[in-house]
């Protein structure tokens, strides 16, 4: 999809377009991430049967309802529905442009784990935050 106002391009269902939530362009629809509005990346950790096996590192604009979110997402999923979420990590941003600038950062750092089909892209092996931090990325 790409946006008519902003050219923003992005990948979705048909169906998450039209049925239910109808959603919009993710940068710029009032529901989707803003990179004028404040934001915050977040790890969640990933467990299952109590052992960590992924961290999930994303932006937002509205934390509670990405939780909400990403908790539905993996336990429709056949292949995470029993796994556990918690919020363990996160840094606020004044401006989502700085968010997103750390994510782009992050998403090619060599801490990165394999992609889940039809769940997540952007999982890592340890919290993406803590290998900022050690590399200075955090330092906008």
């Amino acid at each position: 999809w790409v946006c008519s106002d902003c050219n923003h391009e992005w990948a979705t269902t048909g169906a998450n377009r039209t049925f239910g939530r109808g959603t919009g362009c993710p940068r710029c629809s009032p529901r989707g991430f803003r990179l004028d509005m404040p934001a915050t990346y977040y790890v969640i950790r990933i467990t299952n049967n109590g052992d960590t096996i992924y961290y999930k590192g994303g932006i937002s604009g509205n934390m509670d309802r990405r939780m909400r979110d990403h908790i539905t997402n993996f336990s429709n999923h056949p292949r995470s529905r029993n796994w556990k979420l918690e919020l363990i990590d996160r840094v606020d941003f004044t401006k989502g442009q700085d968010a997103e600038i750390l994510e782009r950062k992050l998403l090619v750092c060599p801490e990165r784990g394999p992609s889940i089909h039809g769940l997540s892209s952007e999982l890592f092996l340890s919290n993406p935050l803590v290998y900022a931090r050690e590399n200075g990325y955090l330092d906008l």
